[in-house]
């Protein structure tokens, strides 16, 4: 079954992400329609909806008061290629692990214990999902 909202390249095409403008358009025009400021976290990337870790969060690095805003100001927060002052939007957060002594951790559950949900997590993605309009 084919989607009808995803273009389908030929083979060995790579294309650029484009942050799901489509669903930033719907939003925006569903909020211009109810006459509302566009709401922090109305926006879902497609790949913020689907995963599982929700270890990806878009929003506007331009408001102050937005989830994102918060995440890209933290101390965890890097840019690739930042010295190279290309200004990238995306934003990365490091993974923290915590090293403690033995005797303060607690047991490791198995892939069997009920609950169970991995020990692999993805670096936070904090993404400048202003568009323009």
């Amino acid at each position: 079954m084919f989607n009808p909202n995803v273009v389908v390249r030929s083979r060995g095409v790579m294309e650029k992400c484009s942050f799901c403008v489509q669903r930033i358009e719907e939003q925006k025009i569903e909020a211009r329609r109810l006459g509302q400021p566009l709401a922090d976290g109305a926006i879902k990337t497609a790949c913020e909806q689907v995963c599982p870790a929700q270890a990806i969060v878009f929003g506007d690095l331009h408001d102050p008061n937005s989830r994102v805003t918060a995440l890209a100001a933290g101390r965890r927060a890097y840019r690739v290629l930042d010295e190279l002052n290309t200004q990238p939007a995306v934003r990365y957060l490091k993974l923290v692990r915590q090293d403690r002594p033995a005797a303060e951790r607690q047991p490791q559950r198995s892939q069997n214990t009920p609950g169970y949900s991995g020990s692999a997590v993805s670096p936070s993605i904090a993404v400048d999902g202003r568009a323009n309009g």
